[in-house]
C-alpha cells in the first residue's frame, strides 16, 4: 500500500490520466486494508476522493465518499488522515452551497482556523498549503479574485513543503488563471510577469 501512495502520490500523476490514478489509489486502499496497513490504506483512500474531484465526477458522489471515508477513518482512529480529508470535504460542500463564505473552509465538518492552528503549532506546512490550495481554488471558482491573488502569494512556498505532488501542478494551473484574470483586469505588468513565468514553467514540465 505504502509502494503504490509513493509511486503514484509522487511519480505516476506526472504521466497518466485521472481516472487510472483513481483506480490505482483504490487498489492501494484495498492493498492496505488486507494486509494490515491501515494508515496507509486511509492516504490512499483520502487521495482517491480527490482525484475524483479532479477529474469531474459529481458533487454528490464525491461528498458521500467523504462522508463514507471519515467513518473509516474515525472507526480505526486515524486523526492524522482525518486532517487531511476534512478541508477537501469541506470544499466540496463549499460549491454545493452549504456555506456562507465557500472561501472560507468552515462549516459543518471542520473550522478553518482550528486546523490552521493546529497546523502551526505542528509545523505542518504541508497540510496548510493543502488548505490554502482548497481555499484558491474555491476563490477562483466564486470569482474573488482579489482573494486569489492573495492566496497565490501566500501558497509559494509549496514546491518546498509539498513537493512533487499533484498539488505542484494543480496549483500551478490555478496560479496561472489566477494572473491572466488579475492582469486583464487591472493591466497589472506584475500579473502579466507571473502569468508568462507559470506558463513557461509548464511549457517545460511538458518538454520532460
Amino acid at each position: 500500500s505504502k509502494v503504490i501512495f509513493v509511486c503514484t502520490n509522487f511519480i505516476s500523476h506526472w504521466m497518466e490520466p485521472g481516472h487510472l490514478l483513481h483506480k490505482d489509489y483504490l487498489r492501494a486502499y484495498e492493498v492496505g486494508m488486507q494486509t494490515g496497513d491501515i494508515n496507509w490504506a486511509m492516504f490512499n483512500l483520502k487521495c482517491s476522493i480527490e482525484i475524483a474531484l479532479i477529474v469531474g465526477k459529481p458533487l454528490s458522489y464525491v461528498e458521500e465518499e467523504c462522508r463514507s471515508c471519515f467513518k473509516v477513518m474515525h472507526e480505526y482512529k486515524q486523526k492524522h488522515a482525518i486532517n487531511w480529508l476534512l478541508p477537501v470535504w469541506q470544499f466540496v460542500l463549499n460549491l454545493m452551497g452549504c456555506s456562507n463564505d465557500p472561501s472560507v473552509l468552515s462549516g459543518s465538518v471542520m473550522q478553518q482556523e482550528d486546523l490552521l492552528k493546529h497546523c502551526k503549532q505542528n509545523k505542518d506546512g504541508c497540510l496548510r498549503n493543502a488548505i490554502t490550495f482548497c481555499r484558491l481554488w474555491a476563490a477562483f471558482c466564486f470569482e474573488d479574485f482579489d482573494l486569489a491573488g492573495e492566496l497565490v502569494q501566500a501558497i509559494q512556498d509549496i514546491i518546498q513543503t509539498n513537493r512533487s505532488t499533484c498539488l505542484i501542478w494543480r496549483c500551478a494551473f490555478l496560479e496561472g488563471l489566477t494572473a491572466f484574470t488579475l492582469y486583464q483586469r487591472n493591466k497589472s505588468r506584475k500579473w502579466k510577469a507571473r502569468a508568462n513565468k507559470i506558463t513557461s514553467k509548464v511549457r517545460e514540465w511538458v518538454k520532460k
